[in-house]
């Protein structure tokens, strides 16, 4: 069976929790997404993001966690009584529960395209609507399901009123109805080129669908025609509909970041909108009758009325903040700590509780750091009311704050004592009483730093936008250039000790190094996503986040990561640990989560697959990041014939080299940075592919670094 290299891919991993690992602070008791709601008189479920289901047996009052450990986006859940129920979504996935969530089952939809939404008319017959057009059918409880439509379009929504007649919609107005529960079906005009998120049919005449734009639209014929109409601004993005009766329902959406419900007590001839800026984006809706309902949505919002929608109460806890981004967190033991959200918070109880401790301005606040529990300094974007604020420094532990500079941009501080303090940004400043003066050693216009880290009073690093890297072995009084010029930005640079260092970057980048910055390495970390925080507790274990909820973890300095089970698809934009087992994780939507275990064993990931003729020792590559010259280094286990190809970011082939004969052992070709017709390629990235020349299989693959050379 051949191996296909995909350049672009990121596969996403199911696994299990074998320890505690990460739970969540802020919000509780999620900060996913949540994207579907529905009750059985007082038992009620919430599927979302990342695994997420939740199970309220008292009218959504309070909600427990029922959910699988997995990455995969839940879409829906169906439930046919308080014990047997579904939930699907990405990439096919099914899961059915016959004790109510306590354990659950994957189901083999014979689909491999998202699933938006499921109706079961008993513990047998159930219909599932998707991407693709899909509309799958099971009659023995989701054991085997057939394919009853598929097409060119995406069927976000379906509604049935029975076990026959049923109606979906999507992408572009598409509607398709069905009498005969999906052995035939018409096609209906909705009269839109919208992308219909949300259908409701009280009977087999009267419906209602809304659009992710403005507009909306009721039918009174059963969807043979329907009446279109349009919310008070064009802004607005709807996302659910749901009726008690054919007069009494709702719908709702979002609005420049805040919520959208409309109301109506006309069955759709009028509505009453009301905006609320400080209420989450809603996602989906439910009424037990036409004063209580339900609405769940963005970052594990989960609200209840009991008037009608006039007034919402949170039912989800949230510490409120600035903005929806934690950018960096700081803990100097398990109790204290400090995060950056525009401004700057802080807590005494582990995270669970937080507190402004300094007011945002303009961009606010990207980063911060304390020595102990008193000193600290906290920098960012400066604002214009009542002057400039790029550094603020304090003596009390937050409780007061001293500007002490007010320009340029900064986006990362660090200090090696209680006086000397370096800041990375436009600008690279340091500071020898404590962050109350500040003098510039590192001034280019052209430059962005993102972080700034010193091993010692004298050894410093400095990484940023376009692989920039630059040290110094004097305290900063002179900056050398490692590297400058590419298309990466690295994020975050870090030292477990004076020789052990780590840089973590956009697009899968992890750079390490063994000897103290003399020489860098680009780490096969086999992740294509955005990193942008990496820490060690100590010379062994350590941590990096990123992008889909991504945490890797090392126990053995870095020679192996694996990839712990975070319980978030939120970006992650920053981690922080006081010893190997005490330690934070924050990002998107003020995610915060923390674990007492070093955030568990890991997730099961599939086991490593030997490739023909290929040792375990793989291949690498030395330098890279390189300028003019990289060696890519193989060891076979047996005679082949290999044949290497160089491609660009776009997959294309720029280099081939011919089909040698290589025998058992380790073996090395070198590229000197040019394409098939000799001439220098420019920096970036490229990837590398050895191919056995017998079958064409690829045996080894990896990602090189070429950077602009260094005048």
């Amino acid at each position: 069976m051949k191996l296909f290299y995909s350049l672009f891919i990121f596969l996403l991993l199911v696994g299990n929790v074998f320890s505690q690992g990460w739970e969540w602070l802020n919000p509780r008791p999620t900060g996913n997404n949540l994207n579907d709601v529905l009750f059985i008189n007082n038992y009620g479920w919430i599927a979302g993001e990342a695994g997420t289901i939740y199970h309220s047996s008292d009218s959504g009052l309070t909600w427990n966690e029922i959910g699988i450990d997995t990455f995969l986006n839940f879409n829906t859940v169906f439930f046919v009584d308080s014990m047997m129920g579904w939930v699907a979504g990405e990439s096919g996935a099914v899961f059915h529960t016959e004790d109510a969530g306590t354990t659950w089952v994957s189901q083999n939809s014979g689909e491999n395209v998202e699933l938006h939404q499921a109706y079961f008319y008993d513990s047998l017959l159930g219909y599932m609507s998707g991407d693709a057009a899909r509309i799958i059918k099971t009659t023995d409880g989701g054991s085997s399901w057939t394919r009853k439509l598929q097409g060119n379009f995406n069927l976000y929504t379906l509604w049935h009123i029975n076990s026959q007649v049923g109606w979906a919609a999507g992408w572009n107005g598409a509607m398709v109805k069905t009498t005969d529960g999906w052995e035939d079906w018409n096609y209906l005009t909705s009269g839109l080129h919208n992308q219909i998120r949300s259908l409701f049919f009280t009977d087999a005449s009267h419906g209602w669908y809304c659009t992710e734009d403005q507009y909306f639209a009721r039918t009174g014929d059963g969807g043979s025609t329907w009446h279109i109409d349009s919310a008070i601004n064009q802004y607005i993005s709807l996302s659910s509909v749901f009726f008690t009766s054919q007069d009494s329902g709702w719908m709702a959406g979002s609005y420049y970041g805040g919520s959208v419900v409309m109301a109506t007590a006309s069955g759709g001839v009028s509505w009453n909108t009301t905006i609320d800026y400080y209420l989450h984006d809603p996602r989906d809706l439910f009424f037990w009758d036409n004063l209580t309902g339900l609405m769940v949505g963005e970052y594990g919002s989960i609200y209840r009325t009991t008037d009608a929608a006039i007034t919402w109460d949170s039912i989800s806890s949230y510490n409120p903040m600035n903005s929806n981004s934690i950018t960096d967190i700081f803990f100097t033991d398990s109790l204290t700590g400090w995060l950056t959200n525009w401004g700057v918070y802080k807590t005494t109880d582990g995270g669970s509780t937080w507190d402004l401790c300094l007011d945002p301005w303009d961009d606010g606040y990207y980063s911060l750091h304390f020595t102990d529990s008193l000193h600290g300094c906290a920098v960012g974007v400066p604002g214009f009311p009542d002057g400039f604020r790029a550094i603020q420094v304090t003596t009390d532990g937050g409780n007061n704050w001293t500007n002490t500079i007010s320009w340029p941009d900064f986006y990362s501080v660090y200090f090696t004592d209680f006086n000397h303090g370096w800041a990375a940004g436009n600008q690279i400043v340091k500071s020898t009483d404590g962050g109350f003066n500040w003098s510039v050693q590192y001034d280019n216009s052209q430059v962005l730093f993102r972080s700034i880290f010193f091993v010692d009073s004298l050894v410093g690093w400095a990484v940023g936008y376009n692989n920039i890297m630059v040290y110094t072995t004097d305290g900063g009084a002179n900056w050398i250039e490692k590297f400058n010029g590419g298309p990466l930005n690295f994020q975050k640079v870090t030292f477990a000790d004076e020789d052990n260092g780590w840089i973590v970057g956009e697009q899968g980048v992890v750079l390490s190094t063994t000897d103290g910055g003399d020489n860098w390495l680009l780490y096969p970390i086999g992740y294509n996503v955005d990193f942008y925080d990496v820490a060690f507790a100590d010379i062994d274990n350590g941590w990096i986040v990123g992008d889909e909820g991504l945490v890797l973890h090392t126990t053995d300095g870095g020679a192996t990561w694996i990839r712990q089970y975070s319980r978030t698809r939120n970006i992650l934009y920053a981690v922080c640990f006081i010893n190997p087992a005490k330690g934070w994780i924050a990002g998107e939507g003020t995610s915060i989560l923390t674990t007492g275990d070093g955030g568990g064993s890991g997730i099961e990931e599939p086991g490593e697959i030997t490739l023909p003729g290929l040792s375990a020792d793989k291949s690498w590559c030395y330098p890279n990041p390189f300028n003019r010259e990289v060696t890519i280094s193989f060891n076979l286990s047996r005679l082949v014939t290999l044949e290497m190809e160089i491609y660009n970011i776009n997959g294309q082939k720029i280099i081939n080299f011919p089909g040698r004969e290589f025998s058992q052992g380790i073996h090395q070709l070198t590229w000197n940075g040019r394409n098939q017709s000799g001439q220098v390629v420019p920096a970036g990235i490229y990837f590398y592919r050895l191919l056995n020349n017998s079958d064409q299989n690829v045996i080894a693959a990896g990602r090189i670094i070429k950077l602009q050379a260094v005048r």
